[in-house]
């Protein structure tokens, strides 16, 4: 069953017993209103009847006409109902032992109940039917002498039943047709209230078939609205983290076609040379050419093959750190690079601070030492690489920076994936296989710090590394390596 179906059968079912429940209470309380009237009507009656016996008796002792109890008492009753004419009051005299004296209305029920504990001073009453007509009968009764003598009169009540059965029937036919306006109310409502949940349904279907920028749009203010709200939140977050999922897996498929690319042209040659040198006879020079290029691809594999180790390291181990003193860290990096520095033409320009980080020495010396290589590559003899530190908004900031190439902007975002090279045989000329800034970057991620590349094709590359919170206050100076 649909959700608006619950809610319009809940509904109706609330509001059909609380009609039950409330017209019940009503009309059982304006009944016993009207009933209660009636009996008090009835006993008043009584009273009425009983007063006016006992003054008729009492004049006719007064007259000394009193004579048998029987005929007293017929010819009370007799004068009494000839006052009492044209008020509809009729009753009966009955003694102890259920005998009538006198009675101008028949009698047509058991006096049992009626009567029985009925003593001076006390009044009682019963309903009853007659041929399917509710009547009220009231009873008291007085001695004389020691005759007990029961007073009974009667009063047709019938309309009070026959207003109850009216009030019921035309109740019954307000309940149907309010039941019929309010669930056509109830129906509009639920439907109105739930189209925001038919929206989020077709949505959550479009999403789940793969159509993940589907979006609802839902305005109201209620929790509704904070619902879609937050529907659309997790939309987003679905469709960045595939997004993302799919962006990796092409890296991962670019990943591995760039690696058989790259290990498949150096086995080629490895395998040509090797084959020349175990097929053919050849001259010592062009033995050693051979066996040199050999050696030389080897390498480049070897290379390659321990920067992916080190990348998969990296994710792998949890990261050790210190605290580094930035200053001697820096001196121990220009001294690491100072040969291949000095074999390029190229010089080094250091500009430490006197301040700390917390890392991994090692690891963050393997960034730094690829990216003054990388610098190196691009630079031309002569040409200076500035390696400075200093602070800003309370951050270290490191920066590898030079007057080479330059990277072209379309490529700047890609240079830290896995094989990219900017320029791929100026690169293999120099050993390089495209892995050190992935992994560089990898490893300043789990430092927390940000890699930041500015550069312009011709004039030179800018490598800037912001770390967290500086730990002491900073000068700087600037020396050659």
């Amino acid at each position: 069953m649909r959700f608006r179906w619950k809610v319009l059968l809940c509904n109706i079912i609330l509001v059909a017993i609380a009609f039950a429940v409330s017209g019940y209470l009503l009309m059982n309380h304006s009944f016993q209103i009207s009933r209660d009237r009636e009996i008090s009507r009835a006993l008043e009656e009584n009273q009425l009847i009983h007063a006016a016996l006992e003054a008729e008796i009492l004049n006719m002792i007064l007259r000394e006409d009193f004579g048998e109890l029987e005929e007293a008492l017929t010819e009370a009753g007799r004068s009494v109902t000839e006052s009492l004419e044209g008020t509809g009051i009729g009753f009966t005299l009955m003694s102890e032992t259920y005998r009538e004296y006198y009675s101008d209305t028949p009698t047509q029920f058991g006096m049992t109940r009626l009567l029985s504990g009925l003593g001076e001073g006390k009044k009682n009453y019963m309903l009853y039917t007659v041929d399917q007509k509710w009547e009220l009968a009231a009873a008291s009764c007085f001695f004389v002498g020691n005759e007990k003598v029961f007073i009974i009169n009667h009063r047709d009540i019938n309309s009070v039943f026959e207003d109850r059965n009216l009030q019921l029937q035309y109740y019954q036919v307000m309940v149907a047709v309010s039941l019929l306006v309010c669930g056509l109310a109830m129906f509009l409502i639920s439907w109105w209230l739930t189209q925001p949940i038919e929206k989020l349904n077709r949505t959550t279907s479009l999403i789940a078939h793969g159509d993940y920028s589907r979006r609802v749009d839902i305005r109201s203010k209620d929790e509704i609205g904070e619902l879609g709200e937050t529907f659309n939140q997790m939309a987003e977050s679905v469709e960045d983290h595939v997004n993302e999922l799919m962006k990796e897996n092409r890296r991962k498929e670019e990943f591995v076609a760039n690696f058989t690319h790259e290990i498949k042209t150096p086995l080629t040659s490895v395998i040509g040379y090797a084959d020349m040198i175990r097929s053919r006879k050849l001259s010592d020079e062009t033995r050693t050419l051979a066996a040199n290029y050999i050696f030389d691809e080897g390498m480049r594999l070897e290379t390659m093959s321990m920067k992916l180790f080190e990348l998969f390291l990296v994710d792998q181990e949890a990261l050790k750190t210190v605290r580094i003193s930035v200053q001697e860290w820096m001196h121990q990096i220009a001294a690491s690079v100072q040969p291949m520095m000095y074999k390029a033409g190229t010089e080094l320009k250091l500009v430490p601070i006197r301040t700390y980080i917390e890392g991994d020495p090692d690891l963050l010396k393997t960034v730094f030492i690829n990216m003054i290589d990388n610098a190196r590559k691009a630079s031309k003899p002569g040409q200076s690489i500035w390696f400075r530190a200093y602070e800003k908004d309370n951050r270290v900031i490191l920066e590898v920076e030079d007057q080479g190439f330059g990277i072209p902007q379309e490529q700047i975002d890609k240079i830290t994936e896995a094989f990219y090279m900017v320029d791929k045989s100026r690169s293999r000329e120099s050993g390089g296989a495209g892995l050190g800034l992935a992994l560089a970057d990898r490893i300043l991620k789990k430092h927390g710090a940000t890699l930041e590349i500015l550069s312009q094709v011709g004039q030179g590359t800018t490598m800037r590394i912001l770390f967290p919170t500086a730990m002491s206050g900073a000068y700087a100076e600037e020396e050659e390596v």
